[in-house]
């Protein structure tokens, strides 16, 4: 907790660290970090599954990593995790930060609550592909629950490769409007879309022609409750 609650607010992570722990900028007033080659590990998830280290730091919106480092990168200041030099799991998103967010195809996960409470306004895919593999095959696409919860300003959301809608997954999105999926989808999961779309109209979920046989699951009465 070297940093909880102060009043730091741009800061450049020496080169030679390796670990930040949990909480370490805590409720301080950062608002941009530049992060080394060195650094491997940035604590831990919290039991929502959001990163600890940047925990209540509403006031970020600027990340920045070393080029050459093998287990992190920053698009766009949003924060991802390599596995084998490869980017796969986005596990930041700055709270302060509003943007049309363009992912990576080659990302398979999206954390729990990462962009939850966020200004974020648009979510898709490069080329609408994910989890896309070196030999150009794409497997699945994991998001942890309440991924976009509370997000007020979220309007559009494509998600290629889900097969699960996870639960809390758009609660609170009352601006959301269109929400893209393929035919993978399995499952939707209890309060999915609960107090979604209040506001806007009616919500366009799509699902892409394909496999009119899959077998769809909703779980929960209240998956698309206002």
């Amino acid at each position: 907790n070297a940093f909880e609650a102060t009043g730091i607010k741009d800061f450049t992570v020496p080169e030679g660290v390796v670990y930040l722990g949990d909480y370490a900028f805590k409720g301080s007033k950062l608002a941009s970090i530049s992060l080394p080659e060195s650094l491997t590990t940035l604590g831990s998830f919290d039991g929502s599954g959001k990163l600890t280290v940047f925990d209540s730091c509403t006031s970020l919106n600027t990340i920045t990593v070393a080029e050459n480092n093998t287990s992190l990168a920053a698009i766009d200041s949003i924060l991802y995790l390599k596995e084998d030099g490869v980017v796969r799991t986005l596990c930041y998103y700055p709270q302060n930060k509003s943007a049309e967010v363009t992912i990576p195809s080659t990302v398979n996960n999206i954390a729990e609550g990462v962009f939850s409470k966020s200004k974020v306004t648009k979510v898709s895919f490069i080329d609408g592909k994910s989890a896309l593999n070196t030999d150009g095959t794409e497997g699945d696409l994991t998001v942890g629950k309440s991924a976009f919860e509370g997000c007020t300003n979220l309007t559009t959301v494509s998600l290629p490769n889900l097969v699960t809608v996870p639960s809390r997954l758009f609660y609170g999105c009352k601006a959301l409007t269109s929400f893209e999926v393929d035919n993978k989808v399995t499952t939707i999961e209890g309060a999915a879309f609960y107090q979604a779309d209040q506001t806007k109209g009616t919500l366009a979920l799509t699902f892409e022609e394909g496999n009119d046989s899959n077998p769809l699951t909703i779980v929960g009465s209240a998956a698309y409750s206002n």
